[in-house]
């Protein structure tokens, strides 16, 4: 699932929706060795295939007063797809938090970044998050929603939410809760329409700056 930093943009598309588009800029046929030796993703057409999308997200919400053009909110299978982008993404730029893949391997954001050093297969199972005295094991197959934006956002799993914040208004903080629901099967945890205004807590461009080529950062597991 890829996720786009450029400015003072910070955007997350699903895998359906960037491959349908990376489609349509890479039309060349590979060979058999050349995509053994190189599997992964254009640099130039990633960028290209995303900001596509943001456009087109940008008109159908240029009336929102709350700017909603940075909101995700993916289901199933996409929401599984960018529960580890998104938490290592957090742990890099806004609360310093371990990640660990099925093997017990700690993740680093260079390992997801475009383009490629190293090509890594895509994690299935379960990812670990430690946070201090906090250890927490995600299975991915339990992922059933996750909404926000990068900076505040909720993993809804079968049992449980888990929300993940740093802002300037609410805090920096992990919260584990129970999964409940309404009386009309809606579940009650849910973030306000003004949390979805990214520029209230964007990345440090210190820290961004390491990891930018040609002033964009590009994730893609």
């Amino acid at each position: 699932m890829p996720i786009i930093v450029h400015k003072n943009i910070s955007f997350v598309v699903s895998r359906a929706e960037f491959l349908r588009e990376y489609k349509k800029f890479d039309k060349t046929e590979k060979s058999v060795l050349k995509q053994i030796s190189n599997p992964g993703f254009d640099f130039s057409y990633s960028v290209l295939a995303i900001t596509e999308l943001f456009e087109a997200q940008k008109k159908n919400h240029e009336n929102d007063f709350n700017k909603k053009v940075y909101s995700f909110n993916y289901q199933n299978e996409d929401a599984q797809s960018i529960a580890l982008e998104l938490i290592i993404f957090f742990s890099k730029f806004y609360r310093k938090i371990k990640v660990l893949d099925s093997e017990n391997s700690i993740q680093t954001i260079n390992e997801y970044l475009l383009p490629f050093k190293k090509f890594y297969f895509q994690e299935k199972s379960k990812l670990t998050i430690k946070d201090g005295d906090l250890e927490f094991t995600i299975f991915l197959k339990q992922i059933k929603q996750i909404k926000g934006i990068v900076n505040n956002f909720i993993v809804f799993l079968d049992n449980y939410v888990i929300h993940f914040c740093s802002d300037i208004q609410l805090g920096k903080f992990i919260k584990i809760v129970p999964n409940k629901y309404e009386p009309d099967k809606v579940k009650y945890y849910s973030l306000n329409d003004y949390d979805y205004i990214f520029e209230r807590n964007k990345p440090s461009k210190f820290k961004l700056s390491k990891f930018r080529k040609n002033g964009f950062l590009v994730m893609i597991q």
